[in-house]
C-alpha cells in the first residue's frame, strides 16, 4: 500500500517513478503478458479510482471517447498528461458543442463550467442510419445557419479548466424519482462495484419510481470468504448453494449497505432501498450484457421485473 500511494503521488505530480518502485508492480504487468505499457480505454465511463489503480499497477492507460456514428472520433487523452478522470481534449477531426438538457439541470452556461449533451460534427460523422429515417432525424440535426450536421451523442459532458472533456453520464442512465430527484444510475453502480463481493450490478428504479433497486451478481469466491470470516457454518455448500442461501444473501446485502454508507459518496435518496441477490451469471449469450460487458438495462429490467414490483 505504501508503494501504491507513493507512485500515485508521483503520477499526479507528473514525475516518473524510480526503477526500484516499478519493480514492485512487475507482477501486475505479467498478468497482461509483461510487455503492455500503454493502452487506451474506451467503451464506457471509467471510475476515477479504477483509472488511478490501472495506471499505478499496469502502466499508462488513458481514456478515449468516440462512437460508431463518429467513426470512433471524439476525444483522445495524451499519454504524457497524468491527470485522470477525463477523456482528453477534443480530437482534431471533429467539433464539439454542448446543448442544454433542462430536465437533468445541465446547461452550457452553468457557473461551474459548460455542461450539457455532447454534439459532434465533422467529416468523420455518419450521415445517418441505413433505412431508418425516423431515428436518423432524431439523432442527426443540421444547423440552418452553417449547414453543419451535428450528431446528438446522448452523453452528458463538461469541459474542464485544462481543456479536457469529462463524460458525466448517459442521458438514458439518469432517472427522475417520484419525489423529483434526478439520480445517475451509473454513478451508483460504480460505487457499488467497488465492493469485492460484487461481480456485476444493475441499478433500476422500482415500478413506481419511489426508490432504487440494486440487482447484484455476487462474486462466488469472495462470498465463500465472507462466510468463513463471519463463521457461518456453510462449509458443505458449493458456491451456487451459498448464493441462494437467505442468510448468506443477508450478509452480502448488509456488507454492501455498510460500505456504501461509510464511503459517504451517495446521497440518502441514491442509496438502493432494496438489494436483490441474483444467482444467474450475466453473459453475452444470456443477452443481459453486451460482448464488451456493458449491462443491457431494459433486458435486465424485464427479466427481473418481479424484484421491481
Amino acid at each position: 500500500q505504501e508503494a501504491y500511494n507513493a507512485k500515485l503521488r508521483l503520477l499526479k505530480n507528473g514525475v516518473e517513478s524510480p526503477r526500484a518502485l516499478e519493480k514492485v508492480f512487475g507482477e501486475f504487468r505479467k498478468l497482461l503478458g509483461g510487455k503492455a505499457s500503454h493502452a487506451y480505454i474506451g467503451g464506457a465511463c471509467l471510475n476515477k479510482n479504477t483509472e488511478d489503480f490501472i495506471n499505478v499497477c499496469f502502466g499508462t492507460f488513458k481514456q478515449a471517447y468516440g462512437l460508431t456514428e463518429t467513426s470512433c472520433a471524439g476525444a483522445l487523452s495524451n499519454f504524457n498528461y497524468w491527470r485522470t478522470g477525463n477523456v482528453g481534449p477534443v480530437a482534431k477531426c471533429v467539433e464539439l458543442k454542448f446543448i442544454p438538457w433542462e430536465e437533468g439541470g445541465y446547461s452550457p452556461d452553468d457557473s461551474q463550467g459548460p455542461r450539457g449533451e455532447i454534439l459532434l460534427s465533422g467529416k468523420c460523422i455518419s450521415t445517418g442510419y441505413y433505412n431508418m429515417p425516423e431515428i436518423t432525424n432524431e439523432a442527426f440535426i443540421t444547423d440552418e445557419k452553417t449547414g453543419k450536421t451535428w450528431f446528438k451523442t446522448g452523453d452528458i459532458g463538461t469541459i474542464l479548466k485544462d481543456g479536457t472533456i469529462r463524460i458525466i453520464d448517459r442521458k438514458k442512465d439518469i432517472v427522475k424519482l417520484k419525489h423529483g430527484e434526478y439520480v445517475s444510475l451509473v454513478q451508483i453502480e460504480q460505487s457499488i462495484i467497488q465492493n469485492i463481493l460484487v461481480d456485476m450490478v444493475c441499478v433500476l428504479p422500482n415500478v413506481n419510481s419511489d426508490y432504487l433497486v440494486a440487482l447484484i451478481v455476487p462474486n462466488r469466491e469472495e462470498t465463500k470468504n465472507l462466510c468463513i470470516a463471519s463463521k457461518k457454518k456453510h462449509e458443505t455448500m458449493d458456491a451456487e448453494e451459498l448464493i441462494r442461501n437467505q442468510l448468506v444473501q443477508e450478509l452480502i446485502q448488509l456488507d454492501i449497505i455498510i460500505k456504501l454508507e461509510e464511503s459517504g459518496k451517495l446521497n440518502k435518496y441514491e442509496l438502493p432501498h432494496k438489494i436483490c441477490i441474483v444467482s444467474d451469471i450475466w453473459t453475452p449469450e444470456s443477452g443481459l450484457i453486451t460482448p464488451s460487458a456493458k449491462i443491457r438495462r431494459p433486458i435486465i429490467a424485464s427479466k427481473y421485473k418481479n424484484f421491481l414490483s
